[in-house]
């Protein structure tokens, strides 16, 4: 009996919500360990439609110190111009979701759902004024 008690309880734990959208449903690391990587946007959506620029490579680096970096680099006339930030992060609101905050002085921390969180592949969202913004990065 204590056999099959168990199996139901393992059947219910896999098949009850799962805490991201699209997945995984299972997974031998812990979320920090899939989240800590060096990230390369792939896609950007605007209220579901793409808007990825083929001219810009963005990078997100996710350290498991709590801090991270975004770079991006564009050609715009010939030139390579690129962008740097930096700040620190911290998963919220039961681990469905990453609280971003930039180093500089009176940043406003933004929240992202974390949509996807595997080795290799990252989606995260945020809304803004009924604005919804997809980014889904590769792992490098």
């Amino acid at each position: 009996m204590k056999a099959i008690s168990s199996f139901f309880l393992i059947g219910f734990l896999v098949t009850s919500c799962y805490k991201y959208e699209e997945g995984p449903r299972i997974s031998l690391l812990s979320r920090k360990a899939r989240i800590c990587n060096e990230w390369r946007l792939g896609t950007y959506l605007d209220n579901g439609t793409d808007k990825t620029n083929l001219d810009e490579t963005t990078t997100l680096t996710i350290e498991k110190d709590g801090t991270y970096s975004i770079s991006t680099v564009k050609s715009e006339l010939g030139q390579l111009q690129s962008t740097f930030s930096h700040g620190t992060w911290v998963f919220q609101n039961g681990q469905g979701q990453i609280i971003m905050t930039g180093s500089q002085t009176g940043a406003t921390p933004v929240t992202y759902d974390i949509l996807e969180l595997r080795n290799s592949q990252l989606q995260l969202r945020k809304k803004v004024v009924g604005i919804y913004y997809t980014y889904i990065y590769q792992g490098k």
